[in-house]
């Protein structure tokens, strides 16, 4: 919230879409559901600043706070991240996979895109594209990396997700191998 509230914000952001020429639809900031909770009008106006620009504005954390559900008609959302707590639960958990359903129909129905994060297993990823989340992000993916590695990745397109899946698959027939032999 202190960087969104921030005065100039807009400014510093359309200062770097210019020097990075990136297409402001490429950008997305997101704020978490805490940020919400402290002064609600000088937050939508910073949003509703940066939606000026064209920069995409997404929900982080969603269903881990306690705002209200109104702030999903007034601020200027382009996506909702459902959080990992309800994401390690799909499959499993009938609370976790209500709960993430709920969100995904309430999120459509606001003609917001949805993101399940925290996807670590191919059971998350399809129990949530069969709830009709879009989007997802997780280990199962790509694990954090440092800031220089960006770089590399983005210069490969997908060759690094391939490479990634490759090298995973490799692993697994490693260890499938050593279960083999004992």
């Amino acid at each position: 919230m202190i960087q969104i509230a921030r005065h100039g914000l807009e400014d510093l952001v359309a200062e770097v879409l210019a020097a990075t020429r990136l297409q402001p639809h490429c950008l997305s900031l997101e704020i978490t559901e805490s940020a919400m909770h402290r002064d609600v009008a000088t937050l939508a106006d910073s949003l509703h600043a940066l939606k000026e620009l064209g920069v995409r504005i997404v929900l982080d954390d969603f269903g881990t706070g306690s705002s209200s559900l109104g702030y999903l008609t007034h601020l200027p959302l382009d996506a909702i991240k459902v959080d990992r707590s309800f994401v390690d639960g799909l499959g499993h958990d009938e609370r976790d996979t209500a709960i993430t359903q709920a969100i995904v129909a309430m999120a459509r129905a606001l003609s917001l895109q949805v993101i399940g994060e925290g996807v670590e297993t191919q059971a998350q990823a399809g129990a949530l594209s069969e709830l009709g989340c879009e989007l997802a992000q997780g280990f199962l993916f790509a694990p954090p990396v440092p800031a220089i590695e960006i770089s590399h990745m983005l210069s490969q397109g997908s060759g690094w997700l391939d490479e990634r899946r490759a090298r995973d698959q490799a692993l697994r027939d490693g260890d499938q191998a050593l279960r083999d032999d004992h």
